[in-house]
């Protein structure tokens, strides 16, 4: 009958898939064939990284000085500069500017005096003439201020000069000359020198103490004698006084 016929295709158009149900079930077909195809099959393995761990890198290892001999005089074996080289404070920033300019480093404090006194010349100067190293050492020794540089002139028993050799210039020339090759400049012998000074301030001292006790000594005597003497004169004008009394009586 029609409203049988009627029924039956309301119902096949209810099983119908609506056009946005489609996709949904094609993709879930897809996925049931991709896992039956992947059955059986092992899931590569994935590659483990090997950890890089960063290491804090160690304290470099510092060169050891290497004093190389020169053709000069060790400058411990030369009197008078041993002498004012070992009256500085190893921590003096003066010390470390010498070094420098001996060795091209400013040297580590504890052994700072030994390095500049194992020092005999810079083999690099040549016999004569002047050098690049020279000329290095020159310009190094233009930073120095003019104190500096007497400083340096009488740490090496050299003279300050006078007239045009007391110019910057001429202490340079000097000073660069004397590193050449160092050698004893004078005949000068400070370090008795200074111990001579040393015995007659001592002597000066202990003269002054003991005159100074011998004027301790005479003005107590003096004080115990006048000291006395009034005392004698208040007795005598007692003695007097009663001596009127007694007539008077």
């Amino acid at each position: 009958s029609q409203g049988t016929e009627r029924e039956r295709r309301m119902e096949t158009e209810t099983n119908q898939p609506t056009p946005a149900e489609a996709p949904v079930e094609a993709k879930e077909v897809a996925a049931a064939q991709a896992a039956t195809l992947n059955v059986g099959r092992a899931r590569p393995a994935r590659e483990r990284k090997q950890t890089q761990r960063l290491m804090p890198e160690g304290p470099k290892e510092k060169k050891k000085l290497e004093i190389v001999a020169g053709g000069g005089t060790r400058l411990g074996d030369i009197p008078n500069v041993a002498f004012l080289v070992g009256k500085f404070n190893r921590k003096d920033d003066f010390l470390k500017k010498v070094h420098a300019l001996l060795y091209r480093k400013p040297g580590a404090y504890l052994v700072i005096k030994k390095n500049i006194l194992e020092f005999s010349g810079k083999p690099g100067y040549g016999s004569e003439g002047t050098s690049d190293e020279m000329a290095k050492d020159a310009a190094k020794l233009e930073t120095f201020k003019v104190e500096e540089l007497n400083l340096l002139l009488d740490t090496l028993d050299l003279p300050r000069g006078k007239g045009e050799e007391s110019k910057k210039d001429g202490k340079i020339k000097r000073i660069l000359e004397f590193l050449r090759a160092p050698k004893v400049m004078s005949t000068r012998d400070l370090a008795a020198a200074e111990e001579k000074k040393k015995a007659q301030r001592k002597r000066k001292a202990q003269r002054k103490k003991k005159t100074g006790a011998a004027a301790g000594g005479a003005k107590k005597a003096k004080k115990a004698t006048t000291t006395k003497a009034a005392k004698s004169q208040i007795t005598t004008l007692g003695s007097e006084s009663e001596s009127e009394s007694e007539s008077e009586s």
